[in-house]
């Protein structure tokens, strides 16, 4: 599972923070579809306090999850 780190004194989600992640990874995953299914993927962020955020992706098959998931790391490294 991808997850986001950051620092948060206060141990509350940052909705800024979730909004503009959600953008940079709905953009980078956007073109992408599965070859097999033709289908787009999807994903979720979820708080975990006190400082992160992991990120659930939801696709057809695990061929395609791993691929999606991949270019979301390379995009948040």
């Amino acid at each position: 599972m991808l997850r986001i780190v950051f620092e948060n004194p206060d141990r509350k989600p940052k909705r800024g923070l979730a909004q503009k992640y959600s953008e940079v990874i709905s953009s980078g995953i956007s073109n992408m579809k599965c070859p097999l299914h033709k289908k787009a993927a999807e994903f979720e962020l979820h708080f975990n306090p006190p400082n992160s955020y992991s990120i659930e992706v939801t696709t057809c098959c695990q061929e395609f999850k791993s691929a999606v998931e991949k270019r979301i790391d390379l995009m948040l490294s």
